[in-house]
């Protein structure tokens, strides 16, 4: 198992006394659906917040919480989108750079969570649209560009418990490469100012 292509560390729960694993928290579901708003803003891409942790409810400077209610559901806030595309960007460029010396001996599968899944299937249309129709986009507007991708091919359904596959091969051209390595770049300076 390679740490770099897990799912978002999530942080650490408060489970309700006599929880039974496997049951539902509502927690998940509440931090979730905040994790997406505080990431990518609907009203202003300027907004995203890629150093957003998921389960933080947000000290703000007067001492209250921008979202006091995860208070009771964590102890310990997770991993921001950031940090999770750091990892995944970073293992496609380690990819790409040991590819070549396996020739056509192996293929590389990798098997993973819905989120990172998500992830590789955008970053694939990504590296196809460039490909083929010589589409551009700022350094550092990916997750951006990704996020607006999912929302538009989402169409509501979240797919859950199955299985998909997509491929990784156009991730690995040397132009994509380049592109995943501004975008690192990008990522590793945000919240240093």
């Amino acid at each position: 198992m390679d740490y770099n292509l897990r799912e978002i560390d999530q942080g650490k729960f408060i489970l309700p006394e006599g929880y039974v694993a496997g049951e539902h928290f509502p927690g998940l579901k509440i931090a979730g659906r905040i994790f997406s708003t505080e990431t990518f803003s609907d009203e202003n891409p300027q907004k995203d917040n890629l150093d957003y942790h998921f389960g933080d409810p947000l000290l703000q400077e007067d001492g209250t919480y921008k979202y006091p209610g995860l208070k009771e559901y964590f102890d310990d806030s997770g991993e921001s989108y950031k940090d999770v595309l750091l990892r995944f960007y970073t293992q496609v460029i380690k990819l790409s750079e040991n590819l070549e010396r396996f020739k056509d001996k192996v293929e590389p599968v990798i098997f993973t969570h819905g989120q990172p899944h998500q992830i590789f299937t955008n970053l694939s249309e990504i590296a196809n649209m460039i490909d083929k129709e010589n589409f551009t986009f700022e350094p550092g507007s990916l997750p951006r560009v990704c996020w607006d991708l999912y929302k538009k091919n989402r169409k509501g359904v979240v797919p859950f418990g199955e299985m998909a596959f997509v491929s990784i091969e156009q991730l690995c051209k040397p132009k994509m490469v380049d592109l995943l390595k501004k975008e690192v770049e990008v990522l590793e300076g945000l919240g240093s100012d």
